[in-house]
């Protein structure tokens, strides 16, 4: 009777630990790339949002010292796919249909291996 309490108290833990702060999905793929392709890189972002009051969201770009400048508006699920023009550094922030902030993804390089040695 103890493990089975135990058992049912862990696995509603989990449950709640997994779906706890998730009315904000918001992804960035890829969102890091080998600096040895750059420029030209290409990411799709993708979001659902289920938190109350939202009804429609707005995709804005900045990079640091930048002000955001919007990018797309849409509805609470949805995908866009950049051009070849993201970069290091390169931010992507969603916001509400009142311009409240909801999430921020930053892309970023790894070093291109090699290239330090002229390969």
């Amino acid at each position: 009777m103890k493990l089975k309490l135990i058992l049912l108290v862990f696995l509603i833990f989990v449950a709640c630990y997994k779906f706890a702060g998730r009315d904000v999905n918001f992804d960035v793929q890829p969102h890091r790339f080998d600096s040895c392709t750059q420029p030209a890189n290409i990411s799709e972002l993708s979001w659902a949002i289920t938190k109350p009051g939202v009804t429609s969201v707005a995709v804005y770009v900045t990079k640091v010292g930048e002000p955001e400048t919007l990018w797309s508006s849409g509805p609470l699920i949805g995908t866009l796919k950049t051009g070849a023009w993201v970069s290091d550094g390169l931010t992507f922030v969603l916001r509400d249909q009142n311009n409240n902030f909801l999430a921020r993804r930053t892309v970023d390089t790894t070093r291109c291996v090699g290239a330090e040695f002229g390969e």
